[in-house]
């Protein structure tokens, strides 16, 4: 099998995006072909990705909850992630702000979650995590305002997420789940301790969805919320493809991926965009999840990549 063939067999749903590729491999120099790989970035090949439960909804309001709850569970193979997470919204209709807020004060009944589930979390997390968003905006509006007083008096968004995980852990929705008669599963797993050391990828993942706005990521929260992060503040979603990426591209020397693997990354990425690093996550992680970056080098699949000349794998 040829170079193109090989190719095409390991990345069927990339081919748009290899077309754009195939344009950017002469060009300049690694800041110059993130740019171009960040212009290129294309919704129309996004699939599979958990973006596409966030995008579904046009209110900012429902982009921020679905948002939320997607992200808690974004861990796994991206298929299983969709597929179980949108049978998850779809059961809290048209509006999930509007169901989690009814929830959160009685006003729905939270057997409708009881045979979803995703990997170690059950039904009962699910309802606990839409207990836990209704409270928030009943508290103050929408789950950006209350994000963005943390972020303020914490000063920064780490401890902000920190805060985000002690908040539900001491808020009981878990019990009120149980009292429903919904099952639970892991709780640790759930939401991630940005304070341990964990590279909170899900959470810095939803954070980029809410404050990014431009052709690839909604930005709710410029609408709902004044005075939070701005793109500058945020930090690179470290999932494994990304991790890889970056010690292949001499973006950190760190094998074991955490949070500080994630500002290490974060900071080379700054170098090109300080107002807005995390920019070029999506694109970059697009090549690990299409298959067009291998594991392990593939001269007959390495050399067709826009950014092969900067690779040290």
């Amino acid at each position: 099998m040829d170079a193109e063939k090989a190719l095409s067999a390991r990345i069927p749903r990339g081919e748009r995006l290899r077309s754009r590729w195939d344009r950017l491999r002469d060009g300049g120099d690694l800041g110059e072909t993130l740019e171009a790989l960040y212009r290129a970035a294309d919704l129309r090949s996004i699939a599979p990705d958990p973006l596409q439960n966030v995008l579904r909804y046009p209110d900012p309001e429902d982009q921020e909850v679905s948002g939320f709850l997607t992200a808690a569970w974004a861990w796994g193979r991206a298929e299983q992630i969709v597929r179980h997470t949108r049978d998850a919204l779809d059961r809290m209709g048209p509006h999930p702000a509007a169901f989690a807020r009814r929830a959160a004060g009685g006003g729905e009944d939270l057997a409708c979650f009881r045979d979803t589930g995703h990997r170690l979390h059950a039904g009962g997390d699910w309802a606990s995590l839409v207990l836990f968003a209704g409270d928030l905006i009943r508290r103050k509006g929408s789950i950006a305002a209350v994000f963005a007083d943390w972020f303020r008096e914490e000063g920064g968004i780490r401890r902000a997420l920190v805060r985000l995980r002690d908040t539900y852990r001491r808020g009981g929705t878990r019990e009120m789940a149980a009292r429903a008669d919904l099952a639970l599963g892991d709780a640790d797993h759930l939401l991630a301790d940005a304070g341990g050391g964990s590279a909170c990828k899900r959470l810095n993942l939803w954070l980029r969805w809410m404050v990014r706005s431009d052709h690839v990521d909604p930005g709710p929260w410029r609408s709902l919320v004044r005075g939070g992060p701005d793109p500058s503040h945020l930090l690179i979603p470290l999932d494994v493809h990304v991790a890889r990426l970056g010690r292949c591209l001499g973006m950190t020397n760190r094998s074991t991926p955490g949070w500080s693997m994630a500002e290490e990354i974060t900071s080379f990425l700054a170098r090109f965009d300080s107002g807005d690093p995390v920019r070029y996550d999506f694109a970059l992680c697009r090549l690990g999840i299409l298959e067009v970056c291998p594991t392990r080098r593939d001269p007959g699949i390495c050399t067709r990549c826009p950014i092969y000349p900067w690779c040290r794998q």
